[in-house]
């Protein structure tokens, strides 16, 4: 069971890629692995393309664009990814608070999105700089998760 989120700096340069925009909410699909106590978080995908009928919700995506992605990484080397979670950020671009992210919590619990292996990283600004708060389901009680990033970028 992990203990805390680590976000690789691939990952970490694709969410901030994401903070250059705002107006809507945006998510995505987290990949990686479990090692230990750290859930590793190697690279965050967009959701697909915003004008796709099927994300129509931060938290939706096309399953084989999905797919698609697993298979890429898979393709790639390195160590085995899996998908590992979903990551959100507000219109605003800034930390949602616990309340707002509780919601998509929720809504990701009704569609097995989230559980005690797939987490919930809500990425925003905090005072100019980047932050995020992890979560899980642990049985019918949510559990924020630390969040580690890495140095670079």
């Amino acid at each position: 069971m992990p203990e805390r989120v680590q976000v690789h700096r691939e990952a970490k340069a694709s969410l901030l890629t994401q903070l250059t925009s705002a107006g809507r909410w945006r998510g995505g699909l987290l990949f990686g692995w479990c090692e230990g106590e750290a859930l590793q978080i190697r690279f965050a995908a967009p959701q697909g393309y915003a004008w796709w009928l099927s994300c129509q919700s931060p938290l939706d995506a096309d399953p084989r664009y999905a797919v698609g992605w697993a298979d890429a990484l898979a393709a790639a080397g390195g160590p085995p990814m899996n998908w590992v979670g979903s990551w959100i950020i507000a219109p605003d671009n800034q930390v949602a608070g616990f309340e707002q992210d509780l919601t998509w919590l929720r809504a990701g619990r009704r569609t097995a999105l989230f559980d005690d292996l797939h987490v919930l990283l809500s990425v925003g600004r905090r005072e100019e700089r980047l932050s995020a708060a992890a979560y899980r389901w642990l049985g019918d009680e949510v559990e924020p998760l630390d969040v580690v990033w890495d140095a670079h970028p």
